[in-house]
């Protein structure tokens, strides 16, 4: 993955970028690293 990122173009980044917003059933948040188990576990009982 770190392989993936370092390797980009800041054209390509800006596009993956954009590219996260453009789902309009989805959003992008900042969390507490703390929370992301507790918030993991609400999707996968979301996606059952």
């Amino acid at each position: 993955m770190l392989a993936h990122y370092e390797e980009q173009t800041e054209e390509e980044a800006v596009a993956e970028d954009e590219a996260a917003f453009e789902h309009r059933n989805q959003t992008v948040m900042n969390v507490p690293y703390e929370l992301v188990p507790l918030i993991r576990e609400l999707i996968a009982k979301h996606q059952a």
